[in-house]
């Protein structure tokens, strides 16, 4: 028998809880997130594809992992076919590592997760997952809404270094900040500017710390921000054992109009260095 998946909308996108209802039956996997908390996610086999029912038009976003067995090393490649009314066929291949942040029952390991995002036009769709090939028997499915949106990484025009942060199943490209090096993004408007920074430890500092961001365009400040840091527990730098970053703090620049030259400076640091990082917001075609 084929696992069926129902997500019922009611004449809405979204539940009041703002989630997804899954609707037996179906055969679900459980596994434990960072050793917290467990999840069930659904099965994918040759024998069994997942077919879900989706109102739209909306996004849905599709997340895929494969469970790691002991002699899989390195680099693992998964493929699966998604058929769109039985008119239409995508093919997602995969590629991912072991994940050192699922666990299953009894220290079951998996990979790490690999999304994708499908497009659902207006009315009521049909959505065939079908297995094609994986180091593994399984690959195991999660179903979303998404943002029709997404961001998009900007490359500094100027800048002193970079920093690898890495955690989470995930790495992000961050830029060194210090009060004598600030970092400089040219951007052209309409433009949604999202700005991650972190501030960074070194091993003997314990406790919170206060930094503040200032923003630039030639001698004018656009806008300034303070933040309280605190030491990340989840998240390191690629090859930098001597600094640890903390947690996340964000802030957004908007630009109706006109190109801008932006430079970023870190003030009330006490003499510590932070990491940047920019992204822009763009709309999928």
């Amino acid at each position: 028998m084929n696992i069926l998946l129902y997500l019922f909308l009611a004449g809405s996108l979204f539940s009041q809880s703002g989630n997804i209802t899954i609707v037996s039956p179906t055969k679900r996997e459980p596994f434990l997130y960072m050793k917290e908390t467990y999840t069930e996610i659904a099965v994918l086999t040759k024998n069994s594809p997942v077919t879900i029912e989706v109102t739209g038009p909306t996004w849905i976003k599709v997340n895929t992992r494969i469970p790691w067995h002991n002699d899989m090393k390195g680099e693992q490649y998964y493929t699966l076919i998604v058929q769109e009314d039985s008119l239409k066929e995508t093919i997602f291949k995969k590629k991912s590592y072991r994940s050192e942040l699922i666990f299953g029952r009894g220290n079951k390991r998996y990979g790490e997760s690999r999304y994708s995002l499908i497009n659902v036009p207006e009315g009521t769709h049909t959505y065939i997952f079908h297995f094609w090939s994986s180091a593994s028997d399984t690959i195991l499915l999660d179903f979303s809404f998404a943002s029709p949106n997404i961001w998009v990484d900007i490359i500094p025009s100027s800048y002193s270094s970079t920093l690898t942060l890495f955690g989470n199943e995930e790495k992000q490209t961050y830029y060194t900040l210090s009060a004598d090096n600030a970092v400089e993004i040219k951007v052209a408007s309409p433009v949604n500017v999202k700005v991650l920074t972190r501030l960074n430890y070194d091993k003997s500092m314990q406790g919170r710390y206060g930094y503040t961001i200032i923003v630039k365009e030639k001698e004018k400040v656009v806008k300034k921000v303070s933040f309280i840091a605190e030491k990340s527990e989840v998240y390191e730098y690629e090859d930098r054992n001597d600094i640890i970053p903390s947690k996340e703090n964000r802030f957004f620049l908007w630009f109706a109009r006109g190109s801008h030259t932006l430079t970023f400076h870190l003030e009330g640091a006490s003499g510590m260095n932070a990491a940047i990082c920019f992204l822009k917001e763009e709309r999928i075609p």
